[in-house]
């Protein structure tokens, strides 16, 4: 029986997993089992050898050094047992400390007294124990600190395990209340009944974490809308300790967002409206478009007609006073040859006006081609091709500086020939005739101005000018067709500028008109 107790008692002291030695009263090694060899190996200590090179010091649980005489070895050596003591060991060679459960008591070895020492190193557990109180520290702060995110723990099963201020806020539950509640506590019932909360908890731990969204219920009763992330927390060996659920109370968001949706489905249905009156609006302008096709059409059949057809008859009319004159002038009366003298020249101005009316009604249907003009250069041109209208008079012209403007070239040359030729005929009467070309700008408009000091008008009717066949003065004092003003206006109006009029009856005029500023236009570069 002793040979088999002998036997077990060393099976037990190969095979146990604290490390054990016994020492003499010198603290040499007299024997130490497989567990105790790995560390002395590491110091190269066989039976014998003291342990002095190996410890270089030892502290307690607290971090104070303990004396030799008060660690486990003095104390057993003086008879006092030392079970399971917690210390922290600097081992020679070793820059960190190790924390060590240490036992010691006295024991006899084949007839020698000793002291068995055993040993477990738990610093590796110690630092994870550590590490998940510093976690917890800060999982603690967090739960004070958040205010708009209620942050729960559940255990493995769902329970609740720990509740923040914002989760009693958000929830209604006080600590008490809430420590305890199922998971499933929380949901609407038709969910809860449905699975939901297990298929969440289901989900963060197979994949780690589980967002979801969806409607929550408070201690009162009353829902509210969650936006909730619910993480699994393991331990170390991969094994599932619980979950951390972090929930916000997204109501006012889904509200608002319930509100967009409410918004575009109005939205899409006034843009259905909108596109039907559109739709409809096309084709009224489609009608509208064709109609004024239509009417150009005649437009060009009365051009030709009027181009053509009244013509012929002035042709004849001027033709047959010509023969009359030539032929039988000598026989007439003084009275009769004036009269026929009266036919050809109201020949002649038929044909004038004739050709302004044609040039009137063709003017609405040309296209803009718009361009930089060089203003002063127009001018200068335009002057001289009215030669001919000035011809034996000594007229003063006085041009200033003329900003350029984007408008069509032929269209605004025809503007300048009309304004200069009006002034040019009103100062017919006029001793000392002067006319002043200037212009002047703001941030939206260039005005241009012809002003003469010639016969003038009466502002009470200057909104007959522009007008077709309105006149200010009779025919008889300045010729004219009384369309060239008209067609100033119609040019003017299609670049979107005005005509400009202002005078005073034998004191003079100043005519002129606006052209409107371009959007990113080049004006100036030609200074």
């Amino acid at each position: 029986m002793r040979g088999d107790l002998s036997s077990l008692l060393d099976v037990l002291w190969q095979d146990a997993e604290p490390a054990m030695v016994v020492l003499d009263h010198q603290r040499q090694i007299l024997k130490a089992n497989p567990s105790a060899r790995t560390l002395l190996d590491t110091y190269g200590l066989r039976d014998g050898d003291g342990l002095e090179g190996m410890v270089e010091a030892a502290y307690d649980d607290q971090g104070r050094l303990i004396p030799e005489d008060q660690g486990p070895m003095g104390r057993a050596m003086r008879g006092e047992p030392v079970p399971q003591l917690t210390m922290l060991l600097k081992l020679s060679g070793i820059p960190e400390l190790r924390r060590m459960v240490l036992s010691a008591r006295l024991v006899q070895l084949d007839g020698t007294a000793g002291v068995l020492v055993t040993w477990r190193d738990v610093t590796d557990s110690w630092r994870t124990e550590q590490r998940h109180a510093s976690e917890l520290t800060r999982l603690g702060q967090l739960l004070e600190g958040a205010t708009d995110h209620a942050i729960i723990m559940l255990d493995a099963y769902g329970r609740v395990m720990s509740w923040s201020a914002a989760a009693s806020r958000i929830h209604g539950y006080t600590d008490s209340e809430a420590i305890g509640l199922t998971y499933q506590a929380f949901f609407d019932p038709s969910d809860a009944a449905s699975g939901v909360p297990e298929a969440i908890l289901t989900r963060a731990v197979a994949t780690g974490r589980a967002v979801t969204e969806g409607k929550r219920v408070r201690k009162d009763g009353s829902m509210f809308w969650a936006h909730a992330v619910v993480t699994a927390m393991r331990d170390d060996d991969g094994q599932l300790r619980g979950f951390v659920k972090v929930t916000q109370d997204v109501s006012d968001r889904r509200a608002t967002e319930q509100a967009v949706v409410q918004l575009n489905a109005e939205l899409q249905q006034i843009n259905g409206q909108l596109e039907q009156r559109v739709a409809e609006r096309t084709e009224q302008l489609e009608r509208q478009a064709a109609d004024l096709a239509a009417v150009n059409a005649e437009l060009e059949a009365f051009s030709y007609s009027v181009s053509h057809d009244l013509r012929a008859p002035l042709r004849a009319m001027s033709g047959y006073a010509r023969i009359l004159q030539e032929q039988y002038g000598d026989g007439l009366p003084v009275e009769a040859i004036g009269h026929l003298e009266k036919v050809q020249a109201s020949a002649v101005q038929m044909g004038s006006l004739i050709d302004a009316l044609l040039s009137f009604s063709r003017l609405q249907r040309q296209d803009l081609h718009e361009g930089l003009l060089d203003m002063a250069a127009m001018v200068a041109h335009c002057w001289e091709s009215l030669a001919p209208a000035r011809a034996g008079r000594s007229i003063q012209l006085i041009m200033h500086e003329l900003p350029p403007a984007a408008a069509d070239p032929r269209l605004i040359q025809q503007v300048w020939l009309n304004l200069l030729d009006n002034a040019i005929k009103y100062t017919g009467q006029t001793e000392h005739a002067r006319i002043e070309i200037s212009a002047s700008e703001d941030d939206d408009h260039i005005a241009y101005r012809v002003a003469d000091n010639g016969a003038g008008f009466d502002m009470r009717y200057v909104e007959k000018l522009g007008q077709v066949f309105q006149r200010l003065h009779r025919i008889e004092e300045f010729s004219g067709t009384g369309i060239g003003l008209a067609l100033v206006q119609r040019i003017v109006s299609r670049h979107g500028g005005r005509l400009i009029s202002e005078g005073e009856p034998a004191k003079g005029a100043v005519m002129g008109f606006t052209l409107p500023r371009r959007q990113g236009s080049i004006h100036g570069r030609l200074a």
